[in-house]
């Protein structure tokens, strides 16, 4: 019994390392085994709305952590396109991933991104979503977004 177990452990961790694993689809015994959801700490999550040159910008710029200024909605809806972008940091000494929820006001439904393993430290991981512009409202305000871990498991 105890064999059986270890074997379904190092089964796991092996399929771990080697195939980018869905955080939703994992078994319970995975699930209770890598869970840590007190690891949100040691991560840095920005969330915003921009337009394709600023996604441009940032994804040719030469340095790593180019800031970025959240543009006014009524400056997003000039833009012909628009994208969630999702800037993820890990911290921490393990190897962070999972599920994580990006809120926008007025949107019932949270925008899941799922966060690949974060093999390196202090390196920021990016995800760019395309948006419709209805998710935007007509102001003059910047979009306040907001995030949560669904679920975050540590190697």
């Amino acid at each position: 019994m105890i064999k059986k177990s270890l074997f379904s452990i190092a089964a796991s961790l092996l399929l771990l390392f080697m195939i980018p694993v869905e955080a939703v689809n994992m078994d319970p015994e995975s699930h209770l085994m890598f869970s840590r959801p007190q690891y949100a700490k040691h991560i840095d999550v920005q969330c915003y709305i921009v337009n394709r040159e600023q996604l441009r910008a940032v994804f040719n710029s030469t340095e790593p952590d180019s800031n970025i200024t959240q543009l006014t909605n009524n400056q997003l809806l000039k833009s012909n396109e628009i994208y969630l972008f999702v800037k993820v940091r890990n911290r921490g000494n393990y190897i962070p991933f999972g599920r994580l929820n990006c809120f926008i006001p007025h949107v019932e439904e949270p925008f899941p991104v799922e966060v690949l393993k974060m093999f390196f430290k202090n390196k920021y991981c990016d995800y760019a979503f395309r948006l419709d512009h209805s998710v935007i409202d007509t102001n003059n305000q910047k979009p306040t977004l907001s995030y949560k871990w669904e679920n975050l498991y540590c190697l």
